[in-house]
């Protein structure tokens, strides 16, 4: 084939290829799924130029993609193992890193959740002391056994719907925990503990009238994942404010800066974990056909691994 035939043929071609280099390169349509394909073409193509010796034009521009496209593709390697890296190293490490804060927070969290929920098994009518007879009414009724609206399944759209509800109303918690930091820490401590106490007097109360079976099997499985988020939340909110009460010898513009930047992959990581914790609520906690026994042994298996991950992923070298 001649020089000329060649480009003709093939110059549509190394104009598209370059085209998803600027795109890859500017993150503007994120990836290209036949990316790989189309770098062993373009090598191909380059082979055959040097080989039939075309001219210098065509051999440096084939060069010159190939050179862009290797290190696109060594990009994009290195951005899969850094978030791989992130989820079993970084992120685990950020968590222990800040034990203190996370001992804090858990007992400000767990705490009034199970003191509340011990005390309305002897006075049940505390509970309207934290929430108003309406809502007691209607977390009764989502919870009767017997009821229409407890026994009624959702269907698909509405597990889909749930689950942008459930994505909305999670993260937003989590990050108002985290953001009201910057109010000297005492925010995050009040949201913390209204959020204990809510959910204690809530399960209690339900625990109490005989209906902990419906409540305990919906809440244990996206639990594991959605009340530990709330409390690494309340640790990345901690620390930025505890940074503005205490920040020793720097000024508390640069303590709050560096303080948010040590918890941003505990940040990344919370958000994480509250969107699966809506994924498991919406279509898995949410169904009827699972029994509760089964639905007790996957959040056994659940709690077990979120505990096991963050007291020993990312443990090694230069770990802590």
């Amino acid at each position: 084939m001649s020089q000329q035939n060649f480009e003709k043929r093939h110059k549509a071609f190394w104009a598209e290829f370059e085209a998803d280099l600027n795109d890859l390169g500017s993150s503007s349509r994120g990836s290209v799924l036949d990316f790989p394909e189309k770098y062993r073409k373009i090598c191909r193509e380059l082979a055959i130029a040097r080989h039939r010796q075309y001219s210098v034009h065509i051999v440096e521009h084939l060069n010159y993609l190939v050179r862009r496209g290797h290190e696109q593709l060594h990009k994009e390697v290195r951005n899969n193992i850094q978030i791989v890296a992130f989820f079993a190293q970084t992120f685990p490490r950020a968590v222990r890193r800040e034990w203190r804060l996370l001992a804090l927070s858990g007992v400000l969290f767990y705490g009034p959740f199970f003191i509340i929920a011990w005390i309305i098994q002897y006075s049940p009518d505390f509970v309207y002391s934290i929430l108003s007879s309406g809502q007691v009414a209607n977390f009764e009724r989502m919870y009767d056994p017997s009821s229409d609206y407890f026994l009624r399944e959702r269907g698909g759209s509405g597990d889909l719907e749930m689950f942008g509800h459930y994505i909305r109303h999670n993260i937003g918690i989590g990050l108002r925990v985290f953001g009201s930091g910057i109010l000297f820490g005492i925010t995050p401590i009040f949201v913390i503990l209204l959020n204990g106490i809510y959910i204690g007097a809530v399960i209690g109360h339900l625990i109490q009238i005989g209906s902990g079976e419906q409540v305990l099997s919906f809440v244990v499985g996206h639990g594991a994942f959605e009340l530990n988020a709330i409390v690494l939340a309340g640790v990345a909110g901690l620390k930025v404010g505890f940074s503005l009460i205490a920040p020793g010898n720097q000024t508390r513009l640069f303590a709050l800066r560096n303080a948010t930047l040590s918890v941003m992959p505990i940040v990344y990581g919370f958000g994480l974990m509250l969107l699966i914790a809506a994924f498991i609520e919406a279509f898995w906690s949410s169904t009827h056909w699972v029994s509760p026994n089964v639905k007790y042994l996957v959040a056994s298996v659940l709690w077990t691994g979120v505990f096991l991950y963050f007291l020993f992923a990312g443990r090694g070298q230069n770990a802590t």
